[in-house]
Order: structure tokens, then sequence, then C-alpha cells
């Protein structure tokens, strides 16, 4: 839930198979609105979250390696472009897993400007500091594991 009261839920249709049916929706004033990017009934969506500091901030993932953002309460959707500066070693197989099945996503509240996301999946934490640029810069911060 936003701090702007607005309930935002993401749902997942055949994770198995890595798409749809999913869509993303909004509960405001007793009402649901389906507020799906792209309006792409294939994919199957994952993590959401709002900005603490903006809550018409939203970041959104597909198990699919797709992430979108809004910035006015999910009315319209950015495609994120995500380049990978830091690959652990051990971890240079998995390439685009690293933004697979996102099992958690934060938008960083120490970060007033928005720009700090972080994202974990089943392989690894990885974080960006440049989310509101064209191409966001994405790092593991992880070890060992």
């Amino acid at each position: 839930m936003g701090t702007n009261n607005k309930l935002y839920v993401t749902y997942g249709g055949r994770e198995d198979a890595y798409g749809g049916p999913g869509s993303v929706w909004k509960y405001n004033n007793f009402t649901w609105t389906n507020i799906t990017p792209e309006n792409n009934p294939n994919r199957s969506f994952s993590g959401i979250c709002t900005d603490i500091n903006n809550p018409e901030n939203i970041v959104v993932t597909t198990n699919l390696a797709y992430m979108y953002r809004s910035t006015d309460g999910g009315d319209n959707w950015q495609s994120v472009n995500m380049d990978f500066n830091y690959f652990p070693e051990h971890y240079q197989w998995a390439g685009d897993f690293y933004r697979w099945g996102t099992s958690a996503l934060l938008i960083d509240p120490n970060d007033t400007t928005g720009n700090t996301v972080w994202s974990a999946n089943g392989f690894v934490v990885i974080k960006t500091e440049s989310y509101f640029q064209p191409n966001t810069i994405w790092n593991t911060v992880m070890n060992n594991l």
C-alpha cells in the first residue's frame, strides 16, 4: 500500500512457463482499476513497490525480466532498460537471470530522489542508483550465496 492509501497488486498466471496471463491492479476509493503496463496479458507480473517519499512513483517487474516504472500512480508506464555493471565471477553464467523472477522489490526510502532501487530473486540481490536514467545501471550487492 502506498502512503497515498492506494493498494497496488500484481497477478501472475503461469510462472512455470514464464508467461501470463498476468496484470497489475490499483485499489482506490472502493474501486479496482487495471493499470497493467502495455496491457500485455502474456506477462506474469511479480514484484511491485511504491516510493514512500512520492507514492505516485511505482516500479513493477515481470517474471520474464521486464521492469516498468510509473511517475503518475500507474496511469502511464515506461519500460526500464537494465544494464549490469558488476557480476561476481561465480555468477557470470546467470546473465539475464539477474532480473528474472523478482521476489522482492524496494524503492529505497533513504533516497528521497527515488533513484535507488533494490531487487532480489532466487539468484542474487541487485541495486541501481540510476533508476530515473534512460539506462539503469545495476550491480550485484551480495557474495557467496
